[in-house]
């Protein structure tokens, strides 16, 4: 027999069970119905008094290993109990034998008798310091998710001190660098984590493991650019990694990086093949990334090969509505909610998308219904809010400013942002008293708050204070000089009052500041040539914006109705306007200027066509109702051309617009009188 494995004088190193065959003496060949009994077999085969004394193993080893068989055997049989009986007598046998301390932690562990276990593997390690096994199992024991509560930090410090001495006694091991990077993050020492894991990556063939736990632990951190960096590391270790790609292009996303976290997945999909978690991970990337063609032409051909899960169908309806797509997004919407008619987001989506095409009564309706059946939900507040806000901005497009303001002034009371909203409603209904109430109370409350700034200079400007109103906006430039909201509002209200030369003035002076400001300057720059009837120069400058993007819908609008409404090179106007509704194609203005071109070109069935869509798409107006108002006037439809008129008067905010129209009214009541009373 082999007695390395029992020899007092230098105990061997564990043996795993598997390989207890090779050393057995007088082992059974297979589990027997009832174990050796090894006294009688050594009765039975011991030597024939020869004179010669017969060499045999010291008995209190063969009885040591004996029992320690019998323990095998009834722990292979299912019988811990014996098993430790056995073993216990294996160790009287033996008692210092690092191996069989080591067998008894581990039945102890394995019945969950954790204290004796560890005092038996803490004494096998003593017995047998250069063998790693006891640490092993008494890091396992520490380790074990069964014993986390009130001793957890106290259970993962003695996993760590044993990891600290594996590490010692099998450096090249990768296992507990990993182990020991995850130990010291549990007990919040992320240094120490961090150079365990920086030192599991320097060991041959490991892979990027180590890497991606310092990433995640920058992401939650809340450190992106740290995790960021590791995270590429891990990349340039293992390139092809499916998981690793995968999170980079998580992380990406999380930071907004959209174009790169749409790369990972990319290179992930061409790894892995038709993969459809990752096809819809590239279609969020891409959606936020605002490539909503790409995003719907992604999801279409998974939809072909995978029945659409609800998570793709609702961003395919979100890209549809986003690229104009919108009778696309509501038919998604729809086909989504009907099996599942009670999914909160597919039917707020629904709701903007009707909103988008004009359908304003529908969309009302809709988030109507929404605002009502999560009333005292806790779970749907955030969301119940968010449709009390859609809600209120549709309440303003139809008119119904009263409700907007209602609605406007319960979510000033829950949230005293929402009060911007309020004063805005109040602007456009023209209930200006009110208006600058709020407007004044809101900068007395914060000076520094732009946006009430401008709209309560804007207010004042429309009841005819406007050197108050500039007054005002010019303290809030001088806090704030690069803001362009404010000087573009400024010079709005310099032009509003006809002072054209103060209002280019202020963008020149704007422009030269900053070379490269946006392209609002100049867009409202050209606005004020126009307003002063300098129309070569506002055309000059509108193409000069065209030149640097030739798709700017706004520009293109611009010029196209600048032509129309002067009665010249109407075919022209045409094509511009028809360019910016083909990049905007349910946006009312743009309607309305293609209406005016053909009211222009005395195409009147087309005008009215185009004038009665921007009509429905955009309800409060004027300019709009003034354009009908001319129409029907034109068609002899005195009676309509009268709402009209009457309907653009009493929404208008411009006086001299106004006051326009005022006089267009009066005319036609005057000739609608002298009819009647000729009759």
């Amino acid at each position: 027999m082999n007695s390395g494995l029992f020899q007092n004088v230098h105990p061997s190193r564990f043996v795993p069970a598997c390989l207890l065959a090779a050393w057995v003496w007088l082992a059974p060949q297979a589990p027997a119905a009832q174990p050796i009994d090894l006294d009688a077999k050594l009765a039975e085969e011991a030597p024939a008094e020869t004179g010669e004394k017969a060499e045999a193993p010291p008995a209190s080893l063969a009885l040591s290993y004996y029992h320690y068989s019998l323990a095998q055997w009834y722990d292979n049989n299912g019988n811990p109990r014996r098993a430790l009986a056995e073993m216990k007598q294996a160790l009287e046998h033996n008692p210092g034998s690092g191996a069989v301390h080591m067998e008894m932690a581990m039945l102890l562990g394995k019945t969950g008798s954790l204290g004796e276990a560890i005092a038996y593997a803490e004494k096998a390690a003593r017995l047998d310091p250069t063998n790693p096994d006891p640490r092993w199992l008494l890091a396992n024991i520490y380790l074990r998710p069964s014993e986390r509560g009130p001793r957890a930090q106290e259970w993962l410090a003695k996993a760590a001190v044993e990891l600290e001495a594996l590490k010692q006694l099998t450096p090249q091991d990768e296992r507990v660098h990993y182990l020991l990077g995850s130990v010291y993050f549990q007990l919040r020492e992320p240094e120490k984590a961090i150079a365990a894991y920086e030192q599991y990556q320097r060991l041959p063939g490991v892979g990027g493991l180590g890497y991606r736990a310092i990433a995640k632990y920058h992401e939650e951190a809340g450190n992106l650019e740290k995790a960021l960096e590791a995270m590429t590391r891990a990349i340039q270790v293992e390139p092809n990694s499916p998981e690793g790609l995968m999170q980079l292009g998580s992380l990406y996303a999380k930071a907004g990086e959209n174009r790169k976290s749409a790369e990972a997945f990319q290179t992930l999909l061409d790894l892995t093949g038709h993969n459809p978690p990752v096809i819809r991970s590239l279609a969020e990337a891409l959606f936020n990334d605002g490539e909503y063609a790409e995003t719907i032409r992604i999801l279409e051909e998974l939809a072909e090969k995978t029945p659409p899960d609800r998570n793709s169908r609702i961003l395919l309806g979100r890209a549809q509505l986003e690229s104009g797509a919108h009778a696309d997004a509501i038919r998604t919407f729809e086909a989504l909610l009907a099996p599942l008619p009670g999914d909160t987001e597919a039917r707020f989506y629904l709701g903007r998308a009707l909103a988008e095409t004009g359908r304003y009564r529908e969309a009302v309706r809709h988030f109507s219904d929404l605002v009502r059946e999560t009333a005292g939900d806790e779970r749907e507040g955030p969301n119940r809010t968010l449709f009390r806000h859609n809600l209120a901005a549709l309440y303003l497009e139809i008119g119904e400013h009263d409700n907007a303001i209602l609605l406007y002034r319960e979510l000033a009371e829950e949230d005293p942002r929402a009060n911007i909203q309020l004063l805005n409603a109040y602007r456009i209904s023209r209930r200006f008293d009110e208006a600058l109430q709020l407007g004044q109370r809101l900068l007395d409350e914060d000076p520094d708050n732009i946006q009430a700034g401008i709209l309560h200079a804007l207010v004042l400007g429309e009841v005819g204070q406007t050197s108050k109103g500039v007054e005002a906006l010019n303290r809030m430039l001088a806090s704030h000089p690069g803001n362009l909201d404010i000087i573009v509002n400024l010079s709005q209200l310099h032009m509003d009052a006809r002072r054209f030369d103060e209002a280019e003035r202020i963008l020149l002076r704007a422009e030269s500041v900053n070379p490269e400001a946006d392209d609002r300057l100049k867009f409202q720059r050209a606005a004020v040539y126009e307003r002063s009837k300098d129309y070569d120069r506002a055309e000059s400058l509108f193409k000069e914006l065209l030149a640097r993007n030739p798709e700017n819908a706004m520009v293109l609008n611009y010029l196209g109705y600048m032509l129309a409404d002067r009665g010249v090179r109407l075919e022209e106007a045409v094509r511009y306007v028809r360019g910016a509704l083909a990049i905007e194609p349910n946006n009312g203005a743009y309607l309305d200027s293609l209406g005016w071109a053909f009211f222009k070109l005395e195409d009147l069935e087309q005008a009215e066509k185009y004038l009665l869509e921007a009509k429905r798409m955009v309800q409060n107006d004027p300019t709009i109702d003034e354009h009908l108002g001319d129409l029907y006037h034109k068609l002899g439809d005195l009676d309509k051309a009268l709402d009209f008129y009457r309907s653009s008067v009493r929404i208008g905010t411009n006086p001299e617009e106004a006051e326009k129209v005022r006089r267009k009214l009066e005319k036609l009541e005057r000739t609608q009188r002298r009819r009647k009373s000729a009759r």
